[in-house]
């Protein structure tokens, strides 16, 4: 291209002209193509998620000033202990011209029965004349603090001197003593913590017993799905599935009922132990008439309405913002008198 060109210049006509997605360079004289921005696109949000994020927002926002004032709290009395920690720190002449108040620390420990002085003073003598067959050497500085400690225990508080209590104060005691007033382990007087032992299964008797039986008949449809093959803790499931549907719903599935979700649960291979599993029986059992059609939520209502177009999503939105605050989106129908 000559340095001597002139540029073509367009009209508005040949302006007109120029497809789409492209320009006029009037520098090169030539269309070109305009560079395309690509923006991912978010994935739809469901109605479902949607409460759910709703309900995670709204409860983040209840529990917000609870933890604040937890942590506020947790904040406060670990500034306490440290305060009380380098109270008992500063040398014992110090310590025995404190107030007996001032200097108390409470350790939550029980009050016990009335304990003469010179009983709590044997208690006393006994644990530290112990502390050296557990690997501990105290100094005469050590000794002192320890006994200044634990009198305002048992003034302040009345707190009964046992080798329980003695040792729960002593173990307090030990970010305070000063270097080499206490030669020992303390670790070793912390218990290591048992394993629970695992909870014995019920049987199948004890399970309808006490927590499945509404009524005779009840038990009998929970032996009668058993011998359709739930184990006993779906059988526990099951017991109070029909609780919640005596309570909420008012209803004992009758024998047909009974049959129908078993071979409900069959047939879709579900697990008895499904929570999820008995609301999607429940819902299919009030579609195909084995439930009367009051045993659907509100929510589930307004859900089907949505689905088959019957109502926008304006008056979904408005409908669950009213009967939410009312408290029966998620409850029977009959109770919203929807």
């Amino acid at each position: 291209m000559s340095r001597g060109r002139k540029y073509q210049r367009l009209s508005i006509n040949d302006l007109g002209k120029i497809p789409a997605g492209m320009k006029w360079n009037h520098k090169t004289g030539e269309l070109e193509n305009i560079p395309s921005v690509y923006t991912a696109m978010e994935p739809r949000v469901t109605g479902p998620q949607f409460r759910e994020q709703l309900a995670r927002e709204e409860e983040a926002k209840r529990l917000a000033p609870i933890r604040a004032a937890e942590a506020k709290t947790t904040e406060i009395a670990r500034a306490l202990q440290a305060e009380q920690r380098a109270m008992w720190s500063v040398p014992v002449k110090s310590i025995r011209e404190m107030p007996l108040e001032s200097a108390f620390v409470d350790l939550n420990l029980a009050s016990s029965e009335p304990q003469t002085a010179q009983e709590a003073q044997a208690a006393y003598l006994n644990f530290v004349r112990e502390l050296p067959a557990k690997g501990f050497q105290l100094s005469d500085v050590a000794e002192q603090r320890f006994r200044l400690f634990v009198g305002t225990q048992y003034q302040v508080a009345k707190i009964g001197l046992t080798p329980q209590s003695l040792k729960t104060m002593f173990l307090w005691l030990r970010d305070c003593f000063q270097k080499d007033e206490v030669i020992g382990d303390f670790d070793s007087l912390v218990p290591m913590p048992q394993p629970e032992p695992a909870p014995k299964p019920k049987s199948l008797d004890e399970i309808l017993k006490t927590e499945a039986g509404i009524t005779p008949e009840s038990d009998q449809k929970l032996k009668m799905a058993v011998a359709a093959g739930v184990t006993s803790e779906g059988a526990a499931f099951l017991g109070q599935w029909v609780r919640h549907l005596l309570k909420d719903y008012g209803y004992v599935p009758t024998p047909v009922a009974e049959n129908e979700i078993v071979a409900w649960f069959q047939r879709e291979n579900r697990s008895w132990l499904d929570a999820n599993a008995y609301n999607d029986c429940r819902r299919w059992c009030v579609r195909t008439g084995v439930f009367p059609s009051t045993m659907l939520t509100t929510q589930e209502v307004y859900d089907h309405r949505l689905r088959t177009n019957a109502i926008t999503i304006a008056e979904y939105r408005y409908a669950e913002r009213n009967f939410t605050r009312d408290g029966t989106w998620t409850r029977p129908r009959v109770e919203a008198n929807v």
